[in-house]
């Protein structure tokens, strides 16, 4: 081969490494989901913060609704540490289970409550049943109080005021952090009201609810948490899916990171920071088996070089 046609062949190889590793470099960008609940904002922080250190770029991304399983399908997100079941079984059902699309890469957090609650003065005065909520409309004034519209919890609510007859109340669906809020004012004032609340959360720090026996178990048994991801990525970034499948989250642990966060009012990629330095041994555990992005060091030390450095 010429030098001439050899110098060619080699700018060509070159444009096209280039070119490969541009197009590589941006499918490194990981998003993990998160919902406006302290919990998932807490979720996704610390398990970003954690490939953060291990060389990725990574954040955390405010999505409602079924909005991430969507996007999780197209590639755009790469993990929801925070799906609740069954609150969000008519998504999981759709994409995990019937398109395949995304996969059920972890179980985050199970024995969870999540269903309609009242406090505990409404429930001494007779209200401990989903069924005994037609008795007192007018106590309730008709209105159940849910997050936002189109979320798994406002369709569980709809499902329920159906079943229980309860076809002429109101599903008052708000954002998941004002929710909390108005139900504590009304809870300071001793107001009747009937919301769908959950557990872990510093909701049940603050307020003696009780959490209504649902006969007909709309809303299940108990809930777990999952950690789904876009069915490819054990193939794609297969460092990434093993740190994000060992990635589990204890109801204790959840408990101190909600209240931090909501009740004490600590900034969510700050207590992140401190939380993975204080707790290093349980971290290890997530990462086990795990190597930084490069693939040179292993994450134990990764994390720890990167700690040092701050």
């Amino acid at each position: 081969m010429s030098t001439k046609k050899f110098s060619k062949v080699m700018l060509v190889t070159l444009i096209c490494l280039a070119i490969s590793h541009t197009v590589f470099a941006k499918g490194d960008k990981i998003k993990i989901a998160t919902q406006s609940s302290p919990q998932c904002i807490m979720y996704a922080t610390v398990s970003a913060q954690i490939l953060e250190y291990l060389g990725y770029e990574a954040s955390s991304v405010l999505i409602e609704g079924v909005a991430a399983y969507q996007l999780m399908e197209q590639g755009d997100v790469q993990s929801f540490p925070c799906a609740w079941l069954p609150a969000q079984q008519p998504a999981w059902d759709k994409y995990v289970t019937t398109r395949k699309t995304v996969a059920p890469l972890s179980l985050m957090t199970d024995e969870c409550l999540y269903r309609l609650a009242v406090p505990k003065y409404v429930a001494d005065q007779g209200v401990n049943s989903l069924e005994d909520l037609k008795k007192y409309a007018d106590k309730f004034d008709k209105k159940i109080y849910t997050g936002p519209q189109g979320s798994g919890g406002a369709k569980l609510v709809d499902t329920t005021m159906e079943a229980y007859g309860l076809d002429k109340w109101q599903n008052m669906g708000i954002a998941f952090a004002a929710l909390i809020t108005e139900m504590h004012e009304k809870y300071k004032r001793k107001e009747w009201f009937v919301f769908s609340g959950w557990s872990p959360h510093w909701m049940n720090h603050v307020m003696e609810l009780k959490y209504l026996d649902d006969p007909k178990l709309i809303w299940g048994k108990s809930s777990t948490i999952m950690n789904p991801v876009p069915a490819n990525l054990e193939e794609k970034m297969p460092n990434v899916a093993k740190f994000l499948k060992q990635y589990k989250v204890s109801q204790g642990i959840a408990n101190d990171w909600i209240y931090e966060n909501a009740f004490e009012k600590r900034e969510p990629s700050e207590l992140a920071v401190e939380w993975i330095k204080n707790n290093i041994k349980i971290v290890d555990i997530w990462v086990t088996g795990v190597t930084d992005k490069s693939g040179k060091k292993s994450a134990f030390t990764a994390i720890r070089d990167a700690l040092r450095a701050k």
